[in-house]
């Protein structure tokens, strides 16, 4: 589709949309044939899968002023409109599937004589919608000027929040509403004005509905118009109107057995000339007839077309094939190769209600006590007459992200705090199980918003429990139905998905009786994708009073690259991740407080804008904890990759334990370069602050624990191996007001890694008062640069601190040195893919036993902390 919209960081609704205007006035829908009435009927307008998001700057998303029958409409979403979202000035135009989601004004209104019709729409209001979905007008002044607005509007879905109107009709307006669903309103249809009232009784009707479900608190306004009733009772109470729950699925497909069978074709004799426009044969309650003919499907941000192979939790789709064959041999003797592939269930774009994701679906979850899908055939397809049975594993599905899909509602302005309670009391929960695999398309990601919250449940991968000790690790004894949750980019065409282990997992054979289980996939072959963005309402310090308003008090909104984020509460977690292996992407967590305990990611291939001064990981103010992160970008042979591992800002105060991130820096590629001061640096590894410019001292202040930090990087230039060029270059860098306060941790290069880095730190010029105040310490540091930090004064007093020893250097010019057999994640240690090397000898000797002391640390969470005698990431006193 075309997409219209506010570019990204600009607040919405900061442009005013669309505007058309024709030539069908009135006198030609009366007769005149005059050349403008002949221009009129022209095809002149043609919007075909159009998206208009986020207008609304004082008028509606889109506005058709006399736009004749000519003009071709069709599949068109407006959405995210802070004014009207369409409305029509006179005219015929006429409109086929048309999505009306979440603007805040009325959905549709329309006045001054508009007979045009609409047939398949989805309307739906929003949160912050005050408006009606349908509002109908004549004239202001002569109710009953002609030619009188009364469109014919035909299989229709509205559903709102369970509040307000839906339909409204004034000032002398009709309605011809055929095969339509209006349901969660506070009420469903009024009438105002005697002019409009009479158009109930005319010959024929201009107000009428044929084959109309109202399921609302109730189905008239309470006015007291006409016998104590409002104007609108004789037609919510006509043959045509059906009062009860429709049961709409996620499909927003009808499913109640109460519902009686509409006619099979639509009674048009009502409308006039306007029926050449409509399809009598929709004979459906709604604007879709079944999940199956979802229109909305695949260009909008509204619905999915639900497959019983996705447990109907999204769409199969085709687009994307990963074949492998399975080795099928019987007791008869015969032996041959069946192909099979991975299923992909597209996700849809908008999840606002509780979903949970699984590694198996449809027949693969029906597997019998061996763990095989038992397949019966007949036909002789093998060249064996009769029946024939054969089995196979469980083929997992891949679900998909084709596009960003959102989590809750919650991206937009928050205005009141009972706008943040109701929030925070019902979030939409996104849950993946263990084994999982996510598969993003190019530009695509995920969203939570601070209406939503994610739970990532993997498990490390498990030894079968037939195995033999010896083989323990083999890949004949890795359980098929645990596992991380695995997120990557597409493939490249014609490379094959990877485990970690290196394992072809598109030709999984099984051969007498065991076989190669599934594992993570992904690799350097996956296509860029956005990743994982996550807003939540803990505190940050853009927030106006963020270091002291209670939680509750009052309401903050932050302007993030998808939606708003911000608050005053850290203790609303909506992030929960354990056991995650991620490829490609980058994490973005928004003032979010909650836990990460399992993170493997490696790098993928990045569009431009996630390459140089960028983090894989970063933190905009709250306080999420994390734990066990691996960050691995050293196998990546150029700079085409974020130059930073991990970034905060904006008040961050979480922990962090168990912390591991290498990085291979390029001097000749230019990406991971900065220029300043005529000279060229590499983007540190790991960068905080607490502020932008002029904001340094804002609280409250950036301070994460840090604790078991390896970070381990090496300097060279792609073209020679080795490094010449005059480039500077940190580990971490405290910019703008940032504290921290780092423990057990080791720093710099292995044996044989090129230039070690100039300065561990690199600090800003409040770093001394930072140090002065407690908010910057450093205690149980190995590291290996040729500078503790870029500031001799600083180094001393760092240098001060506790068991800090930056000596490794001088020696050998290597603080890591042995490669380690641990596994991460259950993953298995092959060819040094995912080798995390312990401290060199030297450094355990010179350390021995050391227990963790974190207790001058104001933001250190010792129910998150682990207690640890030991420094880096790994605990060399018990080696496997």
């Amino acid at each position: 589709p075309v997409e219209i919209a506010a570019l990204p960081g600009d607040e919405p609704a900061n442009w005013g949309g669309v505007r058309i205007h024709g030539v069908d006035r009135a006198g030609c829908q009366t007769g005149e044939r005059d050349a403008l009435c002949v221009h009129a009927a022209q095809p002149r307008v043609r919007i075909e899968y159009l998206r208009l998001l986020q207008a609304g700057n004082g008028r509606a998303a889109l506005q058709l002023y006399q736009v004749g029958p000519g003009a071709r409409i069709d599949h068109l979403e407006i959405a995210a409109s802070a004014s009207n979202g369409l409305e029509v000035h006179g005219g015929r135009a006429n409109l086929k599937h048309l999505l009306l989601t979440h603007n805040v004004g009325d959905q549709l209104v329309w006045q001054d004589g508009w007979r045009g019709t609409i047939q398949h729409g989805l309307f739906t209001s929003g949160a912050a919608s005050t408006g009606q979905v349908l509002r109908g007008r004549n004239h202001s002044v002569d109710h009953d000027a002609t030619p009188r607005s009364r469109p014919t509007l035909a299989n229709l879905t509205m559903v709102g929040q369970g509040t307000g109107s839906a339909i409204l009709l004034e000032q002398g307006s009709g309605l011809l509403l055929y095969n339509s669903i209006v349901s969660a309103f506070g009420t469903c249809f009024d009438i105002d004005d005697a002019a409009t009232a009479a158009l109930q009784s005319g010959t024929p009707q201009d107000i009428a509905m044929f084959d109309v479900v109202l399921n609302c608190t109730e189905a008239l306004a309470d006015d007291d118009e006409a016998g104590g009733f409002d104007y609108g009772y004789a037609t919510t109470h006509s043959s045509g109107v059906h009062e009860l729950d429709p049961q709409l699925d996620q499909n927003f497909v009808a499913t109640s057995a109460a519902l009686p069978a509409p006619a099979g074709r639509l009674n048009l004799n009502p409308v006039g000339d306007a029926a050449r426009y409509l399809d009598d044969r929709a004979g459906h309650w709604g604007a879709v007839s079944g999940a199956e003919h979802g229109w909305y499907l695949g260009w909008s941000g509204v619905g999915v077309l639900l497959s019983p192979e996705c447990d109907g939790k999204g769409t199969l789709v085709d687009d994307y094939r990963y074949p492998f064959w399975v080795s099928v041999t019987q007791p008869a003797g015969w032996a041959t190769r069946i192909e099979l592939d991975y299923k992909v269930c597209r996700l849809p774009a908008s999840i606002s209600e509780d979903l949970e994701l699984t590694r198996y679906t449809g027949a693969d979850k029906q597997v019998n006590a061996d763990g095989y899908v038992v397949v019966t055939e007949s036909g002789a397809p093998y060249g064996v007459p009769g029946e024939v049975t054969w089995m196979h594993l469980p083929v997992p599905t891949i679900w998909l992200l084709d596009g960003v899909v959102t989590v809750g509602d919650g991206a937009a302005e928050l205005v009141g705090t009972e706008e943040v309670s109701t929030l925070k009391a019902d979030p939409v929960e996104l849950t993946l199980q263990p084994g999982t695999l996510v598969m993003a398309a190019e530009r695509g990601g995920l969203h939570i918003t601070r209406g939503g919250r994610l739970r990532i449940r993997g498990e490390p991968m498990l030894e079968q429990e037939h195995c033999s000790a010896a083989d323990a690790f083999s890949r004949r004894c890795r359980a098929a139905t645990t596992g991380p949750v695995s997120i990557f980019g597409v493939p490249d065409e014609g490379l094959p998905m990877l485990s970690p282990a290196y394992l072809q997992a598109d030709r999984i054979i099984r051969i007498t009786g065991t076989y190669a289980a599934y594992a993570p996939l992904g690799g350097l072959g996956s296509a860029p994708w956005q990743g994982i963005t996550v807003d939540g309402f803990a505190r940050n310090n853009q927030c106006e009073e963020a270091a002291t308003a209670a939680a509750g008090s009052r309401v903050c909104n932050i302007a993030g690259e998808l939606g708003q984020h911000g608050g005053y509460d850290d203790d609303h977690a909506n992030l929960e991740v354990r056991n995650l292996y991620m490829t490609g992407g980058l994490l973005r967590f928004n003032s979010v407080a909650g836990t990460v305990e399992g993170l493997s990611y490696h790098a993928g291939r990045y569009a431009d804008e996630q390459v140089g001064e960028v983090a894989v990981l970063a933190l905009d103010g709250g306080t999420t904890n994390l734990r066990e992160v691996l960050i691995d970008l050293s196998g990546v042979g150029d700079s085409r990759k974020p130059g930073t591992l991990i970034a905060w800002n904006h008040g961050y105060r979480g922990n962090l334990q168990y912390i591991y991130g290498a990085s291979m820096q390029v001097a000749d590629g230019g990406e991971s370069l900065v220029q300043a001061h005529g000279r060229n640096y590499f983007v540190p590894l790991v960068r905080g602050a607490n502020g932008d410019p002029g904001h340094e001292d804002d609280l409250p202040r950036s301070l994460p624990t840090i604790v078991n930090l390896s970070l381990r990087t090496h300097e060279t230039e792609q073209a020679s191996g080795q490094m010449t060029a005059a480039v500077d270059s940190s580990l971490i860098e405290l910019a703008r007001g940032s504290g921290l306060h780092l423990y057990h941790s080791v720093m710099g290069a292995t044996d044989g890694d090129g230039r070690i880095s100039d300065y561990c730190f690199k600090l800003d010029d409040g770093a001394a008062a930072r140090l002065s105040a407690g908010e910057l310490l450093v205690s149980q540091l190995a590291a290996t640069c040729q500078a503790l930090s870029d500031d001799a004064a600083l180094s001393a007093s760092l240098g001060a601190g506790s068991g800090v020893d930056n000596t490794y250097a001088g020696s050998a010019g290597a603080v890591f040195a042995e490669d380690s057999e641990q596994d991460y994640l259950g993953q298995m240690q092959v060819n040094r893919l995912y080798d995390r090397p312990y401290p060199r000898q030297q450094v355990v000797d010179d350390y021995g036993v050391v227990m963790l002391e974190v207790s001058a640390s104001p933001t250190a969470d010792m129910a998150f902390l682990q207690l640890t005698d030991y420094l880096g990431t790994l605990d060399y006193w018990n080696k496997p």
